[in-house]
C-alpha cells in the first residue's frame, strides 16, 4: 500500500511507501536509544490570553482585487546578481539575519548562495559532496545571528557554519527529520512525519520534539497515529520569523509559538467556514479530501508569516493563491487574488511570498515574468498609462529591459502601511 502526501511548496502529490518505516530503521540501527531517549516528556501546551482568530472569507468569488498602496506603504525590486558564481536554478526557502539574504535552493542547483539586501551576490555557504562540511541536499536551513545549520535529510547530518562560512562542526542525527530550528542557545527543534523514527519507540508517530546540543531528546508533541491519517507534508509549517518560532499544525488550524523550554502557545486559530472535521483527514477519506480541493470546498493553507504587527496567511483554493492579511491593531483581514495597477506597481500578482523582515514582506518573481511583460499587447499598456500615469509604466518598462529572462529571480519588497 502506497500513501499520497500533499507536498504544499509545489502543490503537488508525492508517494512514499510504507516501508520507509522498516528501511528507516535500518538506517539507524547502531543508535543507542537508551542515551538519546530516556527521559522524554509530552511538550506542555496552552491557549495564550490574547488568542487571535482570523477569519478566511469565501473565496469562490472573483472580488479579491485592490490596489497596491492600500495596503503597502511602498513596493520595491531587487534583481538578484546573476553572474555564473550567483546562479540559483529556484528560490525554496529565504533566510534574512543581519542584512543579508539567505537563498536556498533546495532540488535543482542544491545549495545555499548569500546576497546583499541590494541583491549582489557575497557567498556560497558549503558545497555538495559527502566529506566534512559538505551536503548532498540542503534539506532545511535555518539562521541565526551566530551560526548557520544545514540539515541534510539524506546523510543524517547537521552541519553548523560560522557566517564567514567556517565550518564549525558536523554531526550524525540519531533520527530522521526535515525541519530544525533552534528554540535557545543549546536547544534544537525537530519536525518529522510521524512513521519515520520507529527505532525510537517513545519518539514513533510524533511529530515535533526538542533535544539538546548532543541531540538527548527531551520533550515531544503532535502525536499522530500512523495509517489513520492522511500525511500532509508542508515545509513551511515549522518557521523561524522575526526571532520566534512557529508551529503551523495543519489539521486543527492553529499556529502555536515554541518556547525556548519546549513548550507550545496556541498564539492563532485560522477560522475557516467548511467542514475540517478530523475524520475528513482520515486515509480512508482521502479521495473525498482531494475532490472537496478540487471544488474549492476545502482550502489548503500552505503558508504562514507573522510580524509584530501582521499574520499572513496563503490559502490555495483550486490551485490558485489567496492572501490574506491580518492587522493585530485593527483586527480587520484583507484579502488579496490581483492588484489594480497603480504607481507602485503595475504587475498583478504579489508573485511568491518568501520570509518577513520587520513588517516587510519579501517575495520572489521569476525573471522570465519581467521579460513577458514587454509582450503585452500596446491597448493594454494604453490603459495602464490612462490609470497609473505615463512616467510609471515607461519606469516600469526601463526596468523589465534590464531583466534577461535567464536571470536569477526577482525579490520584491512589500513594506506594510500601518491599517
Amino acid at each position: 500500500m502506497k500513501k499520497l502526501i500533499y507536498y504544499l511548496n509545489f502543490f503537488s502529490l508525492i508517494f512514499y511507501s510504507c516501508n520507509n518505516t522498516k528501511e528507516n530503521s535500518i538506517l539507524y540501527d547502531n543508535v543507542d536509544v537508551n542515551k538519546i531517549a530516556s527521559n522524554i516528556s509530552l511538550m506542555k501546551d496552552s491557549v495564550s490570553s490574547d488568542l487571535i482568530h482570523i477569519k478566511i472569507p469565501n473565496l469562490n468569488k472573483d472580488e479579491y482585487e485592490l490596489y497596491s498602496s492600500d495596503i503597502f506603504d511602498s513596493v520595491y525590486y531587487v534583481p538578484l546578481e546573476t553572474t555564473e558564481e550567483s546562479i540559483i536554478g529556484s528560490i525554496d526557502k529565504l533566510m534574512i539575519n543581519q542584512d543579508t539574504l539567505y537563498i536556498i535552493d533546495r532540488y535543482k542547483l542544491k545549495c545555499i548562495k548569500r546576497f546583499t539586501l541590494n541583491g549582489k551576490y557575497i557567498d556560497q555557504i558549503g558545497s555538495l559532496g559527502n566529506g566534512p562540511g559538505e551536503f548532498v541536499e540542503p534539506t532545511d536551513v535555518y539562521v541565526d545571528n551566530n551560526e548557520i545549520i544545514v540539515l541534510d535529510q539524506f546523510q543524517k547530518k547537521l552541519i553548523t557554519y560560522s557566517h564567514n562560512g567556517k565550518l564549525i562542526k558536523d554531526t550524525l542525527r540519531p533520527f530522521a527529520c526535515f525541519q530544525v530550528a533552534k528554540i535557545d542557545i543549546d536547544k534544537y527543534i525537530f519536525r518529522t512525519i510521524e512513521s519515520l523514527n520507529s527505532h525510537i519507540p517513545d519518539l514513533y508517530e510524533y511529530n515535533l520534539w526538542t533535544t539538546n546540543k548532543d541531540f538527548v531528546i527531551d520533550k515531544k508533541g503532535f502525536y499522530q497515529q500512523t495509517n489513520t491519517y492522511s500525511p500532509i507534508l508542508n515545509f513551511n509549517d515549522l518557521s523561524y520569523i522575526n526571532n520566534n518560532v512557529y508551529f503551523y499544525n495543519n489539521f486543527t488550524d492553529s499556529i502555536y509559538q515554541i518556547t525556548s523550554d519546549g513548550c507550545v502557545i496556541c498564539k492563532y486559530v485560522i477560522d475557516i467556514d467548511q467542514d475540517r472535521s478530523n475524520d475528513l483527514f482520515l486515509e480512508e477519506n482521502y479521495d473525498k479530501l482531494i475532490e472537496k480541493e478540487k471544488q474549492g470546498e476545502f482550502y489548503v493553507i500552505s503558508q504562514i508569516l507573522i510580524t509584530n504587527d501582521y499574520v499572513l496567511c496563503k490559502i490555495i483554493n483550486q490551485y490558485k493563491p489567496y492572501y490574506i492579511f491580518y492587522s493585530k491593531n485593527t483586527k480587520k483581514e484583507v484579502c488579496i487574488r490581483y492588484f489594480k495597477p497603480d504607481f507602485y506597481t503595475i504587475l498583478p500578482t504579489l508573485g511568491s511570498i518568501l520570509n518577513v523582515t520587520d513588517d516587510t514582506f519579501v517575495g520572489e518573481i521569476t525573471a522570465e515574468n519581467f521579460s513577458l511583460l514587454l509582450s503585452w499587447p500596446k491597448e493594454l499598456f494604453d490603459d495602464l498609462e490612462n490609470n497609473c500615469g505615463i512616467e510609471i509604466v515607461d519606469r516600469m518598462k526601463q526596468f523589465c529591459k534590464t531583466i534577461h529572462p535567464d536571470d536569477n529571480p526577482v525579490l520584491v519588497f512589500y513594506k506594510m502601511k500601518k491599517w
